[in-house]
């Protein structure tokens, strides 16, 4: 039995995309139990447990693509997202002063200009400033 990623089959794909429901219909009115779940397990067991088994050690590569939604941005979900912590905007304000004292200190009492801890200051001041402002912009 094939274990992993499972071949797709373009020609199986279309075909199953375009069995209709007249189709399903009329086969539902003719057998009764047609697309009832878990019939199989009555009709041929051991053709059953194999596909479970089968689905169960094998992974669909286009699964994903399958079951992908497109976000709906008219949902009020989207507009009202929950602000940043207050703690993770007091971290980031601690992070940059404190690289910031680091980095003028270096500057006057060691006399070098200390790049590193300009930089870090720069990008935590940026990082408070964005998630300041998220956080005020949604009370």
């Amino acid at each position: 039995m094939k274990v992993g990623m499972r071949t797709p089959s373009p020609t199986r794909s279309l075909k199953a995309k375009t069995t209709g429901r007249v189709k399903r219909s009329v086969k539902r009115s003719v057998n009764p139990v047609y697309g009832i779940k878990g019939v199989g397990y009555l009709k041929d067991p051991e053709r059953a447990i194999k596909n479970k088994i089968y689905h169960k050690v094998t992974v669909d590569p286009l699964e994903n693509m399958k079951n992908a939604k497109m976000p709906d941005f008219d949902m009020p979900e989207y507009e009202t997202e929950a602000a940043p912590k207050l703690g993770i905007v007091y971290l980031f304000a601690l992070i940059s002063l404190l690289s910031c004292i680091t980095f003028f200190y270096h500057l006057f009492v060691d006399k070098y200009l200390d790049i590193g801890w300009l930089s870090v200051t720069v990008v935590f001041t940026i990082a408070y400033g964005i998630i300041y402002h998220y956080r005020t912009r949604n009370r």
